[in-house]
């Protein structure tokens, strides 16, 4: 059996990947300009240690990266490679509701001009 993969998927994914990175992208730029916000994503990532039984792999990778000084996290969130990392991310909770939708909506413009 084989299986046709639309010829826009891997521009899909690419897209979606490139989105995700733009948003911790947008959340470094605000912890870098605010620094206590970290706290908040450490938060976040302590309720999900607290609910899971075992704790999951990308739940201990993010425990592992926020435990680093604050330079070498940031680089490393927007490192290529941290694509499986960044799509489950504490730090997205610290882009409002208006700066997400900005994100979104820039890359939605994009598209259709693609």
């Amino acid at each position: 059996m084989t299986t046709h993969v639309p010829e826009d998927v891997p521009t899909l994914i690419a897209r979606r990947e490139a989105r995700s990175l733009a948003l911790h992208v947008a959340a470094v730029a605000k912890i870098a300009a605010e620094p206590g916000l970290l706290n908040k994503a450490r938060a976040v990532l302590e309720g999900w240690a607290a609910r899971e039984n075992p704790v999951s792999a990308r739940t201990r990778a993010w425990q592992e990266l926020l435990g680093r000084p604050w330079p070498e996290v940031a680089s490393l969130i927007g490192e290529p490679s941290q694509v499986q990392l960044r799509k489950g991310s504490p730090i997205g909770v610290l882009l409002s509701e208006e700066e997400r939708a900005a994100i979104f909506d820039r890359f939605a413009a994009q598209s259709k001009v693609d």
